[in-house]
């Protein structure tokens, strides 16, 4: 009986979660609790790859981290930035977003959300949950900048002396 009864919960537990609904709003909690997901996959990407992302990544769940440029007067948006590039996040599919926001004061973000296109091209982030961020230490914003491009090769010939 017992058997039973544990082998029901976990068949409706796995029908629930595969209704995107449901699946989300689990996502959307594990997320803003521990930072990642549970159900749907969702890929770390930078804010540079969002904008030199070739249709890869619309419609799909990404995770941003960046530094809060503004919030918009009624909590509908925010601007996220880092040191290549920016983007608008959307705010409008998160309850309460606006008390959360007076009540943390975020200086950095992580951020859950899907991937669109707007008017001209531009790549905007619709979020579905928001973590507060400590702010990234000097060491891993210099190892970030290291990895865009190589170091430049040094002349290493030695000077003959006659």
């Amino acid at each position: 009986m017992r058997y039973l009864v544990c082998l029901i919960f976990v068949s409706s537990l796995a029908v629930l979660c595969s209704c995107s609904a449901v699946g989300r709003g689990i996502d959307s909690y594990v997320f803003e609790k521990f930072g990642g997901t549970l159900i749907e996959d969702a890929s770390k990407v930078t804010l540079k790859k969002v904008h030199l992302d070739n249709g890869d990544l619309i419609g799909k769940n990404i995770i941003i981290t960046g530094k809060v440029e503004q919030i918009g007067e009624y909590a509908t948006y925010a601007v996220i930035s880092s040191d290549s590039a920016r983007v608008i996040v959307v705010l409008t599919h998160i309850s309460f977003v606006d008390k959360w926001l007076d009540k943390v004061k975020p200086k950095y973000l992580n951020v859950l959300g899907q991937l669109d296109v707007i008017k001209k091209g531009y790549p905007v982030i619709v979020a579905q949950a928001l973590q507060n961020s400590p702010e990234p230490k000097k060491e891993d914003q210099e190892q970030n900048k290291g990895t865009s491009s190589p170091p430049p090769v040094q002349n290493q010939t030695e000077p003959t002396s006659k």
